[in-house]
């Protein structure tokens, strides 16, 4: 009769506290807004931005350039709190990632590719 009743309480905290264990989020797929897949602009400040994900409370951004399987340069590996960083990129090519996070699990990884065009005419005539 102790062992149902031990059983029991252990079932109840279980089910109490199920928003101690974390949401599994490992089937989940960011949705990025921008920039937007193969952009090309010679706009150097860009605003990476992705839809938040419930379930997520971190964010793991990459930016290399050229591209992941040729990596001949890491420019960012880090953790963002929120859905969204800024960053200045000279001219270039580069492929970019972002992967939501919890403390047991992280989603499918989301790529794009990005390209930032030299300007015409840039600094002539200063």
């Amino acid at each position: 009769m102790k062992r149902i009743g031990l059983f029991l309480l252990a079932v109840t905290v279980l089910w109490a506290c199920e928003d101690i264990f974390e949401k599994d989020i490992s089937d989940e797929q960011l949705v990025i807004v921008a920039p937007a897949a193969d952009a090309e602009t010679t706009e150097k400040e860009q605003l990476f931005l992705w839809e938040e994900l419930e379930g997520a409370d971190s964010y793991l951004l990459r930016i290399v350039t050229p591209s992941f399987e040729t990596a001949a340069r890491c420019l960012v590996d880090t953790v963002v709190r929120t859905n969204r960083f800024e960053y200045v990129l000279p001219a270039g090519e580069y492929e970019w990632s972002v992967q939501g996070c919890n403390s047991a699990w992280r989603t499918v990884v989301q790529k794009q590719k990005l390209t930032i065009i030299e300007e015409e005419g840039g600094d002539e005539g200063e």
